[in-house]
């Protein structure tokens, strides 16, 4: 049968014959609008089986911000209500419509039908242009990896004076040609804008060119440690050039895979203690000539480090005590009696030197090596000296605060299941440099 139903504040035409049950569930629908509560109007918009009509009109009529959110969030909602609800007074609702639609954004494509492409389209073009940024950075981080977003649209985001909204776009679009990127660059982006476009996957040469005569040190960092990015050797070289007073620069630096010789050497010479192991690791994969020059220079830094730490005067430390403290801790050891948790008794009792020598007994390093991993005021090392005695991270972060003095914000914590942060390689390269002085004493 012909059905119209129709109210005098809602109508609903439906141009095609309908079943009984369907106008009673217009009729239910209107009864909601406008005889129902907030909670009613809302699981009504939130229902992806009611008419497009329905939708139509609480986008349109409803006083309540939440229910024209619901409708917003409906992925039945059509077309022309969501273009409508592009403007809506609330910000709230205007998110809402922007994290739906972005999820649309991809099927702008020929596929798409004509209709339902223009209205998905305009929505898109007024919600780029939102007053808030909040909505506009949903938007782009939901199109930052579209291809089928008109290039205009992009280009919005990319314009828009919010980093939150431009940073997602220029890091990740693949709308933007290099060509984009240099005039962008060439023209002046700020740091943080500049450093989106540094952690771009594949980036060619003159990109990267362009980046690094930027000087700006946040996105040289960032480039460096981006290893898609194509960088010429002779970028690299200039930038180990400037680099040893931009520690930020040290470790992504020592990693590139196209690093020279020269160039690692250099690094070599003055890159911090700690991350010393790095360049054992890049060594290991060198050919053997490169290997051996390289080592040579690791080898001469290494004897920096063991010197530097000898300068960290004993003498105002009291170790009279410590071979016979020694010997007394060893005996304790060979009847099974020196473990954590009398090592932990020493701690309690305010035992430092106690504590001390029972790491050096542990770890089987002697007493002088050990005072000065602890004198280093190092985490890593202090944390390696623990791993290295067979004692717990938990007793490690113990000893960081009350042993060496390091301050609670620099402490090493253990991981979630309790276990050492720093990988046994490094633990065992931190031990090295330490161990080698008992063995040139």
């Amino acid at each position: 049968m012909n059905e119209k139903f129709k109210g005098t504040e809602f109508e609903i035409k439906t141009g095609q014959p309908v079943s009984e049950e369907e106008v009673a569930r217009y009729k239910s629908s209107k009864d909601v609008i406008l005889k129902g509560s907030e909670k009613d109007r809302i699981a009504l918009a939130r229902n992806s089986d009611i008419e497009a009509e329905v939708l139509f009109f609480l986008a349109a009529e409803d006083d309540s911000a939440a229910v024209r959110e619901a409708v917003a969030s409906n992925v039945n909602t059509p077309a022309q209500a969501g273009l409508l609800l592009a403007s809506d007074k609330d910000e709230s609702v205007r998110q809402a419509l922007a994290e739906k639609v972005a999820k649309l954004a991809p099927e702008l494509d020929h596929t798409s039908q004509k209709k339902a492409q223009n209205y998905l389209t305009k929505t898109l073009e007024v919600l780029i242009r939102d007053e808030a940024t909040r909505v506009k950075a949903v938007l782009a981080e939901a199109l930052k990896e579209s291809s089928t977003v008109p290039a205009e649209m992009i280009q919005a985001l990319v314009d828009d004076e919010n980093d939150d909204v431009a940073c997602p776009i220029l890091k990740y679009s693949p709308l933007l040609s290099d060509e984009d990127l240099i005039a962008m660059i060439y023209r002046g982006l700020g740091s943080s804008r500049l450093s989106a476009v540094s952690g771009r996957k594949g980036l060619g040469e003159a990109v990267t060119d362009a980046i690094v005569q930027t000087e700006d040190r946040d996105a040289i960092a960032v480039l460096l440690g981006n290893s898609s990015a194509q960088i010429r050797e002779e970028t690299l070289d200039l930038l180990v050039d400037q680099a040893e007073n931009v520690p930020e620069w040290h470790v992504p630096l020592v990693q590139r895979p196209n690093l020279s010789v020269l160039s690692l050497k250099r690094v070599t010479s003055f890159i911090a203690e700690e991350y010393l192991s790095l360049v054992e690791k890049k060594v290991q994969a060198l050919d053997p000539e490169s290997a051996a020059e390289v080592s040579s220079t690791l080898k001469t830094r290494l004897d920096q480090v063991v010197s530097s730490q000898k300068e960290t005067s004993l003498e105002e430390v009291d170790t009279s005590r410590d071979d016979d403290l020694r010997a007394e801790l060893v005996r304790l050891l060979e009847k099974g009696k020196l473990d954590e948790a009398r090592v932990q008794a020493f701690l309690d009792e305010g035992e430092r030197d106690s504590v001390i020598i029972a790491l050096a007994v542990l770890s089987g390093l002697d007493n002088v090596p050990v005072r000065r991993m602890i004198m280093t005021h190092s985490p890593k090392v202090v944390v390696a000296l623990v791993w290295r005695s067979g004692l717990s991270m938990a007793f490690a972060e113990q000893v960081q605060q009350r042993i060496a003095g390091i301050s609670p914000g620099a402490v090493l914590v253990a991981e979630e299941d309790g276990e050492f942060p720093l990988p046994a390689t490094e633990m065992e390269w931190q031990v090295m440099i330490y161990a080698d002085e008992q063995t040139e004493g």
